[in-house]
């Protein structure tokens, strides 16, 4: 079977922690009884933490589903010795996805809706994006429900935040008018 280690420090350390390793593991490197020191850059650690965890069965396996259902790919897992902690590794760029999913399926925060647009700029979606900007807040603090528009089109252009986490809904006009053809 394999063993391994994992140890996550700040990205602008690795170099400092790979240099660090080898060093101190010089003689298993060169005895190979340790195969190899690498550096995975741009990763984040995502945790679920609580007192009851260990008593609770099923805790971490929605917390699995719930990076599963976000399309998120974890690098590494690791539980404290207390059982009170469970920790993942992920790229970076899944982070917020992550964050929402696992939120979402601990019920840690409302109802997020991400939203495409076809037709932004027409009489319809102009006025969608008013009263979505009008009532944000409200749906917000009362009902716990945010909608993000994620992406806007028209015929002439495509506006879209690949992170997901929203266009400012009153940029979507300026933004329309200067994107770019559609393919």
């Amino acid at each position: 079977s394999e063993h391994s280690i994992c140890v996550a420090v700040p990205d602008s350390q690795g170099p400092a922690a790979i240099e660090a390793l080898e060093a101190v593991f010089e003689l298993e490197l060169a005895r190979t009884t340790v195969n190899s020191v690498s550096l995975l850059r741009d990763m984040s650690i995502v945790a679920i933490i609580g007192e009851g965890m260990a008593f609770q069965p099923g805790v971490t396996a929605t917390f699995m589903r719930a990076l599963s259902t976000a399309n998120v790919n974890v690098r590494a897992i690791a539980q404290g010795s207390s059982e009170r902690q469970v920790a993942v590794v992920v790229n970076s760029e899944d982070t917020t996805r992550a964050l929402r999913s696992v939120h979402q399926a601990f019920t840690l925060s409302g109802t997020v809706v991400s939203v495409g647009m076809i037709g932004a700029n027409s009489g319809v979606g102009t006025s969608l994006l008013k009263q979505l900007e009008k009532q944000s807040q409200y749906l917000k603090d009362k009902l716990s429900f945010q909608v993000k528009i994620v992406a806007a089109a028209t015929r002439g252009g495509l506006v879209k935040d690949d992170k997901y986490m929203g266009i400012d809904i009153a940029s979507i006009p300026g933004a329309m008018s200067t994107a770019g053809a559609m393919d």
